[in-house]
């Protein structure tokens, strides 16, 4: 994958999701600060979804 591809992809998963103009700048201006701390806020995220017993029975049904 290119890196425009990269780009297109990015900007079509930042539409689904409803982020305009005006929201990615400000996430854009965040990402220092977001990157000093993504390792340790997901190392709590896994600590406890490790910990987290989900049934089979009730796990969501995926379709394709």
């Amino acid at each position: 994958m290119n890196d425009q591809m990269k780009r297109s992809d990015l900007r079509d998963r930042l539409d689904f999701v409803g982020l305009d103009a005006e929201q990615r700048r400000r996430l854009a201006a965040l990402q220092p600060v977001i990157a000093e701390s993504i390792d340790a806020a997901l190392d709590v995220f896994y600590n406890k979804a490790s910990r987290h017993h989900i049934p089979r029975s009730s796990s969501p049904t995926r379709h394709t």
